[in-house]
């Protein structure tokens, strides 16, 4: 009986994952970049280099995604090479694209390149489309910051992306790719690709709810943490050195000590009492 495509496949398979090195969930070549501190269990599995299958489903649906919407062929090899070292069968629209270029291929009876009816061949004056590809990755990655930062502190997205391309500034060695040309971003240009192309897809409601309740005050302020205090702004830092002093308050309701961002009710209160009837 044959198997379904995205089942386990035999024993003996290549293991473990090869693109399973990345430390966010959220890019599957961010590896490739500065490694940032990890995001939940998924990546202390991804850390470690042990197989989560949460993961693999998080990458290979990241990748038909990006298939979907930008027909760069780099996010088809990187569902092979997903699938592959976790045991899986390629999806299926994964295998379409390597039987539509190999039908451009036969038809051209090898004529055409390859590579060319695959879609990888760079065209004149494009970048090639793995260089595209971590370039979207590089300003994605460091859209997501600026989201985090305006998100959860009181500061601007001019303010966020100085933040942001000073701690790549900071950071020796951070482009770990094959492409040593790719430069760091400006914050100028960095807020201007933020504003008008990537704060869109990231400063939504269900984000913004998202971050606001999954991440703790600790969390926040280790995040906050991993940007150089140089190039904090002078009202956040004014904010934070008074934060102290707010300290020893209790929950009016379960008389939990109240973090230095909680006013009255904790959180976990404010959430009950918001949703509690009148």
């Amino acid at each position: 009986m044959s198997k379904k495509i995205g089942s386990s496949r035999p024993k003996g398979s290549t293991q473990p994952p090869t693109i399973n090195k990345a430390l966010s969930i959220d890019w599957v070549l961010s590896g490739k970049f500065v490694e940032l501190p990890p995001d939940g269990a998924v990546n202390a599995d991804l850390a470690k280099g042990t197989p989560s299958p949460t993961a693999t489903r998080i990458h290979l649906k990241a990748s038909e995604l990006g298939f979907a919407q930008t027909k760069n062929p780099i996010y088809a090899i990187q569902a092979f090479l997903i699938a592959n070292g976790s045991g899986l069968f390629p999806p299926l629209w994964a295998l379409d694209w390597v039987n539509e270029g190999f039908q451009r291929y036969y038809d051209g009876q090898g004529l055409v390149s390859l590579d060319k009816a695959l879609g990888i061949a760079k065209g004149r004056g494009e970048n090639s489309p793995f260089k595209a590809l971590i370039e979207q990755e590089r300003d994605d990655q460091l859209a997501r910051d600026i989201f985090r930062l305006t998100t959860l502190f009181p500061i601007s997205a001019n303010e966020a992306a100085t933040m942001v391309a000073e701690r790549i500034k900071n950071t020796p060695n951070w482009n770990k790719t094959a492409y040593k040309s790719l430069k760091a971003l400006s914050p100028a240009t960095l807020e201007d690709k933020y504003s008008r192309e990537l704060k869109a897809s990231w400063d939504t409601p269900l984000n913004r709810k998202i971050l606001k309740e999954g991440w703790s005050p600790s969390r926040a302020q280790e995040f906050l943490n991993s940007f150089p205090k140089s190039a904090w702004p002078i009202n956040l830092s004014l904010r934070l050195s008074k934060a102290p002093k707010r300290q020893g308050r209790k929950c009016l309701r379960c008389n939990k000590a109240l973090s230095s961002t909680e006013n009255r009710l904790c959180r976990q209160c404010f959430r009950i009492n918001s949703t509690e009837p009148d």
